[in-house]
C-alpha cells in the first residue's frame, strides 16, 4: 500500500501573501523498521568492538542547559509553577549546570550532562538506522472548531449543534449537549445529570445587566469561582424571570460564566442537580485528556489547575449512542476529543514490539509494560559529562540573568503542521476544506516525523522585548553561553558491530556533501535559534585479550588502545543499511537517501539573516494578527529553503529518487512571507542580436560558452566558488547541476555564501556523477572564436552556438573582415550585458 508522503503547497494560503513558516520542521518516519543484529548475552565478554571517543564540542549560538537546585532551592522552589515565580525565584534558577568543581569568570565552572549529550545523539542514530519512532505519547487531543475556517467546523458543528434551528444556531433542547455536575467516585469522576425542564437540562440569560448582580461572590454555588445559584422562571425555554431570591414557582438553577467572547450577549444556565439520575462515570483517558487540554485561561477563570474537576462544579457533556459520556466542559461550546490518537498516526509496522532496532540494541531498553525487569537490556553506549576546556571570548552571554522570548510549547494540535498533507491521497495542502486532521483514516495520512529545529545564526534575537513584559509569567530567566566555548567528553562503548559503531560515528560526524557544514542541537530554547553546537570526533579501539594481558602502564592503566579512521566505520554502517538492509542498495552514501537529505537540511548551519529569520521564526497569534487563521500548511524542508533562500541545498541535488515509486519531487520555488519575493536575483536578458532568416536563436541553450551565466552561490570549497544556476526563460540548461568557478580565475575578487554571480559560461564537466558548469568572470581569459557577421558586427565563441556583439569602438574595423575569420577576443561586461572586446585576428 502507498505510503502517504507530503505535499509541498504550491500558493500562500492568506490573501495569496502569506505561507506558512516556524522554527522546526520534520524529518519523515522510515518507510520500514531495520532490525538489529543479536545482542550480545550481558552476563560474558563477545568479540565485539570496545573503546572510547573522544569529542570536542564548540557551542556556535547561546547555549544553556539548567542547572541543578540546591537542597533550600528545592525546598523552595519544588512545588511552585515557572509562571508562579517571583523574578527572585527566577533568577535564582537561571545558574547554568555546574558540578561545583570551580568558578570561571566569576560564576561555577559550566559543564554539559551526559544525559544531555546522549539524548542528542539518540535520536539521531534513531532517525538514520531507520529504527522505530519512540516516545509518542498514545493520546487524543481535542478541538473546538466554532469558527474554524476548514472543513473542521462543519465536522464540530455536526457534533455538537444537533438538529439546527434558524441560521444554524441550535436550542438546548434539540442539541445533544447537556448539563450536569461532576462528583467524585472513589477515585474517579462521574457527572449527575441536571434536571430536565421541558425537555432540557439548561437554558440562556441574555441579560449582561442581570447577570452581573447575580454573579456576586455572596452567591457562589458551592466553591466554584465561576458558577452562582439562582432561582429562574422560564416559557418554552426562555428565562422571563432570574433572582437571587427563592421563590414559589421559581425553579433552582446554577448561572455559569464561561469567559469572553467577541460577540457573545448571553450565559448559560444549568438546571439543579438531578439526586435520582443515575450518575455516569467519566473514563480515566477522558479525565487525562481534559487535563492535558485546559489553557491557562480556563484555569484562571475556574479557579483551579484541574478545571471543572471539583465537586459539585457545573459541566457540560455529550454521550454517545450507548449513553457513555463522551467528553465534558465548562462551557456549551467545549473541546471534543479528535478519532485518533497521536500514535495511529504511527503506522502499525513501525511499532512492533517484538522487533529490536539499531537505537534500542545501542541504548538499551526498558521493559514493556507488563514485562519483567530482566526483559529491559542496558545499553552499550555510556556517555560522561562534556568538561569546559576554554573559550574564544567571553564566556556568559551577560553577567547578569537574562529573559529569554516566550518560548511557546509543541502545539500537535496543529494539525496543517504535524500531519502530512498528501495531495495524491485527496488532502491539497492549498484547499483549506480538504485537510487531513486527527479525525482522518490513518490509511490516508500520518505523522510528519521527526521534529528538529533549525540553526538561526551565531547571534539569534533571543533576548524578551520590552512589549513583551505583560506575558512575564511564561518567560524564563537563564545565563547562556556565548559562542565559543569549548568542551571536551567521552563516549564510551562495548561490545558492538562494525556497524553500531557507525551508527553512533555517523550521527556524531553528520558526514553530508562536501562544501556543508552541519550542527547538532542541545539543551534549551532551540525555537530560538540557542543550542547549537559543532563536534569533533577521535575514535579509539580497545584490544580486549592485549588489554588483559597487563595491567598498568607506567603510572596509568593499561588500555591497548588504538587511534582509527572514523570513515571505515561509517561506510560499514551505510553499506548495512543502504546495501545489506535494501533501504537503497543504488546508493553508496546515505546522504543520498531523500529522507537524510531532509535530516541533513535541517541540520545544516545558515547564519541568521533577516529573511532567514522571517521564514524559521513563529507565526504570529495576537490580537492584530492571526496567522494560523487560514491553517496555512508547513512546507517540508527543502521547500522552506527554496522559498527562504531561492536556492536548492546541495544534497537535493543528486541524480535520480532514492525511493523508487515513493520518491516525490518537491514543489518549485514560490514567493516568500508577506509576499516577499526570495532572495535569488532574476537572470537578467541576454543581448539580442538581429535576427537573420538562416540562423534562428531561439533554440540556443543559455548555458553555450559564452553566455551570461547568473545564480547564487551555495558553498565555496578550498577557494572554488560553487553556485546555483538560474534559468533564463527562454532556454533550458543541458544538465541539471551547479555552476562552478575556479579559484584560480577569480582575480582576487571574494564571494560568500548567498551572493549573486555573473559570469560567463566555459563547459560543462562531470564530476564524481555530477554535473558542473565551469565558469569565469568577464574578462579572466582570451577567448578564440569566429567572426560570423561583420556588417553587424558579431563573433561566435569556438564549439558554441551563441554570439555576442562587438564593442562599438571596433565595429567599423571588423566590417572590412570577412565572415568566418578567426579571431581572438575578451568577453567583458557592457550595459547591456556581455560583449566581445579587443578583437584581433587569429593566427
Amino acid at each position: 500500500m502507498k505510503r502517504p508522503q507530503h505535499s509541498d503547497p504550491q500558493q500562500p494560503r492568506v490573501n495569496k501573501k502569506f505561507w506558512a513558516h516556524a522554527p522546526y520542521n520534520f524529518v519523515p518516519l522510515p518507510d520500514r523498521v531495520v532490525e538489529a543484529q543479536p545482542r550480545p548475552d550481558q552476563d560474558h565478554y563477545r568479540e565485539g568492538l570496545s573503546g572510547w571517543m573522544q569529542v570536542d564540542l564548540e557551542t556556535c549560538s547561546p547555549t544553556y542547559v539548567r542547572g541543578m537546585l540546591t537542597p533550600e532551592q528545592f525546598e523552595e522552589l519544588a512545588n511552585v509553577r515557572e509562571e508562579d515565580m517571583t523574578d527572585a525565584q527566577r533568577k535564582a534558577r537561571a545558574a547554568f549546570f555546574s558540578m561545583g568543581d570551580g568558578t570561571v569568570d566569576g560564576y561555577p565552572k559550566p559543564r554539559i550532562p551526559g544525559s544531555s549529550l546522549r539524548g542528542m545523539v539518540r535520536q539521531l542514530v534513531e532517525i538514520v538506522t531507520y529504527s522505530k519512532p519512540e516516545f509518542i505519547a498514545d493520546d487524543r487531543m481535542a478541538f473546538r472548531g466554532v469558527g474554524d475556517p476548514t472543513n473542521l467546523r462543519k465536522e464540530y458543528s455536526n457534533l455538537m449543534m444537533g438538529s439546527a434551528g434558524k441560521k444554524g444556531k441550535s436550542s438546548s433542547r434539540s442539541s445533544p449537549i447537556r448539563g450536569g455536575y461532576m462528583e467524585r467516585e472513589g477515585r474517579g469522576w462521574a457527572i449527575r445529570p441536571a434536571k430536565t425542564i421541558n425537555g432540557a437540562t439548561y437554558t440562556y440569560l441574555k441579560d449582561k445587566v442581570l447577570i452581573s448582580k447575580l454573579s456576586e461572590e455572596k452567591y457562589r454555588w458551592e466553591k466554584c469561582q465561576n458558577a452562582y445559584k439562582i432561582y429562574i422562571a422560564t416559557r418554552e425555554q426562555r428565562i422571563v424571570k432570574a433572582t437571587h431570591v427563592k421563590e414559589p414557582g421559581l425553579h433552582a438553577a446554577v448561572l455559569v460564566i464561561s469567559g469572553s467572547m467577541t460577540g457573545k450577549n448571553s450565559e448559560a444556565v444549568i438546571f439543579e442537580p438531578d439526586n435520582n439520575a443515575r450518575t455516569l462515570p467519566v473514563p480515566d483517558e477522558l479525565i487525562y485528556l481534559y487535563r492535558k487540554q485546559i489553557t491557562p485561561k480556563q484555569k484562571i477563570l475556574l479557579g483551579s489547575d484541574d478545571g471543572v474537576l471539583q465537586e459539585k462544579h457545573p459541566v457540560f457533556y455529550a454521550l454517545d449512542e450507548n449513553g457513555a459520556v463522551v467528553f465534558f466542559g465548562h462551557c456549551r461550546m467545549f473541546r471534543i476529543p479528535y478519532s485518533h490518537s497521536i500514535l495511529d498516526y504511527v503506522p502499525a509496522h513501525l511499532r512492533r514490539e517484538e522487533i529490536t532496532d539499531m537505537a534500542q540494541a545501542i541504548f538499551g531498553a526498558a521493559p514493556r509494560k507488563g514485562q519483567a525487569v530482566q526483559d529491559g537490556w542496558a545499553g552499550r553506549g555510556f556517555f560522561e559529562d562534556a568538561e569546559y576546556q576554554s573559550a574564544a571570548g567571553e564566556v556568559w552571554k551577560s553577567r547578569e540573568p537574562v529573559t529569554l522570548h516566550v518560548l511557546s510549547s509543541p502545539k500537535p494540535t496543529t494539525f496543517q503542521h504535524y500531519l502530512v498533507q498528501d495531495r495524491e491521497m485527496g488532502h491539497d495542502p492549498d484547499d483549506k476544506n480538504a485537510l487531513a486532521t486527527y479525525n482522518t483514516d490513518p490509511a490516508e495520512t500520518q505523522i510528519r516525523g521527526y521534529k528538529l529545529y533549525w540553526t538561526r545564526g551565531s547571534d539569534p534575537n533571543i533576548i524578551a522585548e520590552d512589549i513583551e513584559s505583560n506575558q512575564e509569567s511564561q518567560h524564563t530567566c537563564v545565563r547562556p553561553l556565548m559562542p565559543g566555548v569549548k568542551f571536551r567528553f567521552r563516549i564510551r562503548f562495548e561490545n558492538l558491530h562494525p556497524e553500531e559503531l557507525g551508527a553512533l560515528l555517523w550521527a556524531l560526524t553528520l558526514p553530508g556533501p562536501t562544501g556543508r557544514q552541519y550542527r547538532h542541537r542541545l539543551g534549551m530554547g532551540k525555537p530560538l535559534g540557542m543550542g547549537v553546537v559543532s563536534l569533533s570526533t577521535q575514535l579509539y579501539v580497545e584490544d580486549r585479550k592485549e588489554r588483559y594481558s597487563r595491567l598498568f602502564d607506567g603510572d596509568g592503566w593499561y588500555t591497548a588502545a588504538r587511534e582509527e579512521d572514523v570513515d571505515g566505520y561509517i561506510r560499514s554502517f551505510e553499506r548495512y543499511i543502504l546495501k545489506d538492509q535494501k533501504i537503497a542498495p543504488d546508493r553508496d552514501r546515505l546522504c543520498e537517501v531523500e529522507r537524510i537529505q531532509d535530516l541533513l537540511t535541517l541540520l545544516e548551519w545558515r547564519e541568521g539573516t533577516d529573511a532567514w529569520k522571517a521564514w524559521t521564526g513563529y507565526m504570529q497569534l495576537n490580537k492584530q494578527i492571526n496567522e494560523f487563521r487560514q491553517r496555512p500548511v508547513l512546507p517540508t524542508p527543502s521547500g522552506v529553503v527554496r522559498q527562504a533562500e531561492g536556492r536548492t541545498p546541495a544534497h537535493q541535488d543528486q541524480p535520480g529518487p532514492a525511493r523508487g515509486q515513493d520518491a516525490r519531487r518537491r514543489s518549485e520555488r514560490s514567493t516568500g512571507p508577506a509576499g516577499e519575493a526570495p532572495a535569488a536575483a532574476p537572470a537578467p536578458a541576454s543581448p539580442e542580436p538581429r535576427q537573420e532568416s538562416d540562423s534562428p536563436r531561439a533554440s540556443i541553450p543559455p548555458d553555450e560558452p559564452g553566455s551570461p551565466i547568473h545564480g547564487n552561490v551555495d558553498f565555496i570549497d578550498d577557494g572554488d566558488v560553487y553556485f546555483e544556476l538560474v534559468r533564463k526563460a527562454s532556454g533550458k540548461f543541458k544538465h541539471d547541476g551547479t555552476g562552478r568557478i575556479r579559484r584560480e580565475k577569480l582575480g582576487g575578487k571574494q564571494y560568500r555564501e548567498g551572493d549573486h554571480v555573473s559570469c560567463v559560461a566555459r563547459a560543462w564537466v562531470e564530476e564524481h556523477n555530477e554535473w558542473f558548469l565551469e565558469c569565469e568572470p568577464p574578462g579572466a581569459s582570451e577567448w578564440t572564436g569566429t567572426l560570423v557577421d561583420p556588417e553587424e558586427g558579431w563573433v561566435q565563441p569556438a564549439g558554441s552556438q551563441a554570439r555576442l556583439r562587438v564593442q562599438q569602438a571596433q565595429r567599423e574595423q571588423v566590417r572590412a573582415w570577412s565572415s568566418g575569420q578567426r579571431v581572438c577576443f575578451w568577453i567583458t561586461k557592457a550595459p547591456k550585458g556581455l560583449e566581445a572586446s579587443s578583437l584581433r585576428k587569429a593566427g
